[in-house]
């Protein structure tokens, strides 16, 4: 007899500020986890594109570009975050959550300390596909909107 499939799980989708109950869901699973995934996601950039290539010049050294805007940041800003998190003990009570956090809705300080938590923790096993980059990226994420102490630096990607 072949065992019964696994139910089929929810997908939470995170918007909105502190009071969602997605996002108050997403920080249990998170302070709880004892498997995650996480996968980044974030809007390519195209590379000489030919405003970029040749700014117009000003009278004073500097370019248009240059007065007009801010330099861009040195990485993209990651927009989506998926998670996927294993709670309990392998038991009985194990059960696993699915999030979709929309990054430019929810606000990054209410996610910043659970995601450093879980990423300092070494009782949970975080799992990523080429991860490294991710994280370079959500970490300067975090740190363009935060203030430069709000990055992921003490965690390590293998």
């Amino acid at each position: 007899m072949d065992p019964a499939p696994a139910p089929p799980l929810a997908v939470h989708l995170v918007t909105g500020g502190g009071s969602s109950p997605e996002l108050a869901l997403l920080l249990r699973s998170l302070a709880a986890a004892r498997v995650v995934a996480l996968d980044a996601e974030w809007k390519p950039r195209r590379r000489g594109s030919p405003a970029a290539a040749a700014p117009a010049a000003l009278g004073d050294g500097t370019t248009l570009a240059a007065k007009a805007s801010p330099a861009p940041p040195k990485f993209p800003t990651v927009t989506l975050l998926q998670v996927a998190c294993r709670v309990g003990d392998g038991g009985e009570g194990e059960r696993s959550e699915v999030f979709v956090v929309d990054l430019l809705s929810v606000l990054l300080a209410d996610l910043w300390a659970p995601l450093r938590e879980l990423f300092e923790r070494p009782d949970a096993l975080k799992l990523g596909f080429r991860f490294k980059q991710d994280l370079v990226y959500l970490s300067s994420t975090f740190s363009a909107a935060l203030g430069c102490d709000s990055g992921f630096d003490r965690v390590r990607a293998c």
